[in-house]
């Protein structure tokens, strides 16, 4: 169970209202897992929240590719993961049109894990190579995460 661990603590971040109030059900009784919402992002924003999480790594999930927070990362020689890494046809289509903002965010990803093979391929057809890609299914729905 990750409140059990001891070895480590977890700063989860969210963008909704429910979804806060999601992890406060499951994870709020948790001392070593923190949570809050995500910052803006924002150069003054992200750089504030790095300086006071100094996380060794950061996950994130689907298509959540924040610029700002990846070039700050980077700077900071902050691994960043992206898993259950997944895009819409909208978004693949603007990465066809504009394939080096795709190559640039992917660039500052360390780890990418896709919900299928598609996506991954999909990527690929357009020259964006994934760092350390593989394809692990949808973990929302694979995983069974004890709670």
């Amino acid at each position: 169970k990750l409140c059990d661990r001891s070895d480590c603590f977890l700063f989860v971040t969210t963008t909704t209202s429910t979804a806060h109030a999601l992890l406060v059900k499951r994870f709020g009784h948790c001392v070593r897992i923190w949570i809050g919402y995500f910052p803006f992002d924002f150069y003054f924003f992200i750089t504030n929240a790095l300086c006071r999480v100094r996380p060794d790594l950061i996950v994130l999930f689907e298509s959540e590719l924040w610029p700002e927070l990846l070039h700050c990362a980077r700077a900071n020689k902050i691994p960043v993961w992206l898993a259950n890494a997944r895009h819409s046809d909208k978004t693949m289509s603007r990465f066809s049109r504009f394939p080096w903002i795709a190559r640039w965010l992917y660039a500052c990803v360390a780890k990418a894990m896709f919900v299928s093979a598609k996506q991954a391929n999909d990527l690929a057809s357009l020259s964006i190579v994934a760092n350390s890609a593989k394809v692990l299914g949808q973990l929302k729905l694979d995983v069974s995460l004890p709670v």
